[in-house]
């Protein structure tokens, strides 16, 4: 199931985006995701399914997480 998830659908317009998740490749594999917010809250998580990482930034601020999440995703992307 979750590999369905996990997947793009573009047969259904959906190039990048599976059943409630981005999708999207990275310097160490496939990384899912799911962001967003409303005003005074918002998230960022994601799993790195090949490397075995998980972020989860949560923020009182709109846009709060990503610069949070974009400085976790460097660092990660460095290791091999």
């Amino acid at each position: 199931m979750l590999e369905k998830m996990w997947r793009a659908y573009p047969e259904k317009n959906s190039p990048t985006y599976g059943y409630g998740f981005d999708i999207n490749t990275s310097p160490i594999g496939r990384v899912v995701g799911h962001n967003g917010g409303f005003p005074g809250i918002s998230a960022d998580f994601l799993l790195y399914l090949d490397g075995g990482y998980t972020i989860a930034v949560l923020s009182n601020y709109g846009g709060g997480p990503r610069p949070v999440s974009q400085k976790i995703q460097n660092l990660v992307g460095r290791k091999k």
